[in-house]
């Protein structure tokens, strides 16, 4: 998918998996039930090369209705699994992404995750921000504990940005509309290495024993499809014209 113009789009350009589904004006990836799983991702691949860079921004929110059970957590995805837009991993702590072992089918291959995982860190009022690979949900390749409880229901902000140049990538997190200064999680790493020459971006969530509403808001995607230069030319400007901006209008969350 490539654009010359930044374009506001409606959900219909989601592709939505096993139990992902669109229910007041959110995109749920898992309803408050046992072993779920659901992904959905944009429904056309962007090109991907070793200078493309992104930056996405998006509300998610993990809720329980009845209690909180705190199961299992949600992932942000760039994927050229051979299923394309379809592809979805397992339920429980498969996470939607990979698979841990217990259900069978395939984890999302070519890929690179950022997990907020829920499960068993709740219990310790704690959040886990892990960094995968392939859909391996067992040896993140770099994680974050932080003193964030992602399931009490309480709306997050997160930026991811990626730098093609540096291969440097850097999650941050809030319960603010306020982008921290400091991200809380950062790798270096080659993602054009893992997807090759194109990706589709997107979400996953699972439930298991324990379970919950797995919600996201407000996903806004910056596509940078190669470097631009720090010079005012014709040339930048007919660079910055292929950067696509894309804005899902999914409905705020509000605490």
């Amino acid at each position: 998918m490539n654009s010359a113009t930044s374009t506001r789009l409606l959900p219909s350009i989601l592709t939505r998996n096993g139990d992902a589904a669109l229910v007041n004006g959110l995109l749920r990836l898992t309803p408050n039930e046992f072993n779920q799983n659901g992904s959905a991702f944009l429904n056309s691949p962007f090109a991907f090369n070793t200078e493309t860079s992104f930056s996405t921004r998006f509300q998610f929110r993990i809720h329980a209705q009845g209690g909180i059970s705190a199961g299992d957590g949600l992932v942000f995805i760039i994927q050229n699994d051979p299923r394309g837009s379809t592809a979805l991993g397992t339920a429980g702590s498969g996470l939607g992404y990979g698979n841990a072992g217990f259900f069978g089918g395939p984890p999302i291959a070519n890929s690179i995750g950022i997990a907020f995982d829920t499960y068993p860190f709740h219990d310790a009022n704690q959040g886990n921000i892990e960094l995968l690979r392939n859909g391996d949900v067992i040896n993140p390749v770099a994680q974050s504990l932080q003193n964030f409880d992602f399931a009490t229901g309480v709306p997050f902000n997160a930026w991811i940005d990626y730098n093609g140049q540096t291969d440097m990538l850097n999650v941050f997190l809030s319960q603010s509309s306020d982008k921290p200064a400091n991200p809380l999680l950062s790798a270096q790493l080659a993602i054009d290495n893992a997807v090759h020459s194109q990706a589709f971006f997107g979400f996953s969530a699972a439930t298991g024993s324990a379970f919950n509403i797995q919600d996201i808001a407000n996903w806004q995607l910056t596509y940078i499809p190669t470097a631009i230069p720090e010079v005012s030319s014709a040339t930048a400007l007919v660079l910055m014209a292929a950067m696509a901006c894309v804005i899902l209008a999914f409905r705020r969350l509000r605490s």
